[in-house]
Parts: structure tokens; sequence; C-alpha cells
């Protein structure tokens, strides 16, 4: 019976670990998230209490898990539309250009990428010259 008792102990312990560990890299993940948000972002958010985590008890930087998901996920599909907009636009001049015959359609296989074989960086001391 002690046995029994002892491997439910055992059991429990281990998946209140692995649990703990799980939590955390949420939690890692989320702070993470919030670091990448702009400024702007959470500045707006502070000046609201109810979006900031323990309420006005707590230090104004602190901003509760579901308002960095929302404003990450805000901001993700803000930065999906840009990138929208700007193919768009990008199309839209190309094919000015064409039509303009100003000059002949671009392809990316005449652009090559360059290799670091092709282009070393400068040496530190040139491109500092007053560094050292």
């Amino acid at each position: 019976m002690q046995e029994i008792i002892e491997k439910r102990r055992r059991r429990r312990e281990s998946h209140n670990l692995v649990e703990r560990r799980r939590r955390d890299n949420i939690n890692e993940r989320i702070q993470e998230l919030c670091t990448m948000l702009p400024q702007h972002l959470l500045d707006a958010t502070t000046a609201h209490p109810h979006l900031i985590a323990g309420g006005q008890h707590r230090s104004p930087n602190t901003i509760n898990k579901g308002t960095i998901l929302r404003l990450s996920v805000e901001h993700i599909r803000q930065l999906q539309d840009q990138v929208l907009q700007y193919q768009a636009r990008i199309k839209e001049m190309e094919q000015f250009l064409t039509t303009s015959k100003l000059v002949p359609p671009p392809s990316f296989a005449d652009y090559p990428l360059p290799s670091s074989s092709q282009h070393p960086p400068p040496p530190f001391s040139s491109a500092f010259p007053n560094a050292m």
C-alpha cells in the first residue's frame, strides 16, 4: 500500500514539474512578445488600469498576458496589411515603368546576392579610424 502511495506522489510531482515548465515557457514567450511590441502601443495600454496585471497596484509596465497577446495579434495583422499594400505599390510601379518603357522589367536573376567572399567586411580599424 505504501508503495502505491509513493508511486502516485512521484508521478504527481513529475507532472507538476512538467506543467510548471510548460507555464514558464508560455510566460517567457508572452514576455518576449511584449518586448517586441512598439512602445506607442504599450504606452496607450498603460493608460487603462484594467489592462494592467493586478490593477492600479502594479507597475504600469506590467501589462496582463491577454492584452499582450491581443496587441501582438493586432500588430501582426497591421504589418501583414502593410506588406500587402507595399507589394501592390511595387507591382503598380513596376507596371508603370514597363509601360512607360523607362526601364526593362527587372528580374531577380539579374541581381545575384553577394556572397561574403565577394565583399568581405572592411577591417575594424579602417571602418573606425579613431577607435584605436
